[in-house]
């Protein structure tokens, strides 16, 4: 391959190079059918906490926090965000219809807060996201094994304040604030349109487009997490690097809660009352009555 590009490397190399390619592809796929096999013929109900809820719960977080990880150790621009974005929203459009596409523990509480989710799932949905995101860390460290930028160097991703090292350039008032917010937001968003208004085709585009949103508003203030998973994943990521742990728990109490609160506005703002529902009714009747007259 690099043969045909000009580059110093004879035809016998060049096809090396494509027959690795190759093979890896080859097992990229078989790995890929090993995946929809598990997510999509496994014994167990889907969307309650089931194998192949579970195990798609699992593929979806560790893709997202190792496109995390990748994105953060190369060169990401105004473009970091947005594969982030669209690695959730693929991961989103392919197993959404297996395990809700929660990925986020936050989701996964605001689901049971909601009666959407039981608690039992939850716990596995809880424990799996947070398997993946340590999973996706090691993953992420064999494919930058030897490269010389380090993940979230305190002098780049990270800074310190007090004595806790936490992932963003703000203090811990505008961290917290920044988290709270947009996880709010995140999971707002949803609920409405992945779980209210679940029969449309966007709902993947308009969740994905809040990390793109929240990482351009505040990514370079608390790193925008906004997910527990994502956020105890890169934590550890400088626990093995020897720049500090622990800052993680704060991020995964605070997107928690946020995740509660975003359950609750969504509450508010579709609260069935049987007496406003009945007035409803009347003036439809009404309405109707009235057209009739004319």
């Amino acid at each position: 391959m690099n043969y045909f590009y000009g580059e110093m490397a004879t035809p016998a190399h060049s096809f090396g190079y494509w027959v690795v390619y190759s093979l890896g592809e080859i097992f990229g796929a078989l790995l890929g059918l090993f995946f929809f096999f598990c997510a999509r013929t496994l014994k167990g109900k889907a969307r309650e906490g089931g194998a192949p809820a579970v195990f798609s719960e699992w593929i979806g977080t560790f893709v997202l926090c190792m496109t995390v990880h990748l994105v953060v150790n190369g060169s990401p621009g105004p473009l970091g965000a947005l594969g982030i974005a669209s690695s959730l929203m693929v991961m989103i459009y392919s197993l959404g219809a297996v395990s809700g596409a929660n990925f986020n523990p936050a989701v996964s509480i605001a689901l049971l807060v909601t009666g959407n989710l039981p608690f039992m799932g939850f716990i596995g949905y809880f424990v799996i996201q947070l398997m993946a995101a340590i999973g996706a860390n090691g993953l992420a460290s064999l494919f930058l094994w030897g490269n010389q930028k380090v993940t979230l160097t305190s002098d780049t991703l990270m800074s310190q304040y007090g004595t806790v090292v936490a992932a963003g350039t703000g203090d811990w008032w505008s961290i917290v604030l920044a988290e709270f917010i947009f996880t709010t937001v995140l999971v707002l968003t949803v609920l409405n349109v992945a779980v209210s208004d679940a029969s449309n085709q966007y709902y993947g585009l308009a969740i994905g487009f809040v990390i793109v949103v929240g990482g351009a508003s505040v990514g370079s203030v608390s790193g925008g997490a906004f997910n527990p998973a994502v956020a105890l994943s890169l934590d550890l990521a400088g626990l093995f690097k020897g720049v500090g742990f622990g800052w993680s728990f704060v991020y995964m109490l605070i997107e928690l809660l946020a995740g509660i609160f975003a359950a609750l506005i969504w509450k508010l703002c579709r609260i069935e009352d049987p007496e406003f529902e009945g007035m409803e009714k009347e003036l439809d009747e009404e309405e109707e009555d009235y057209e009739g007259e004319e």
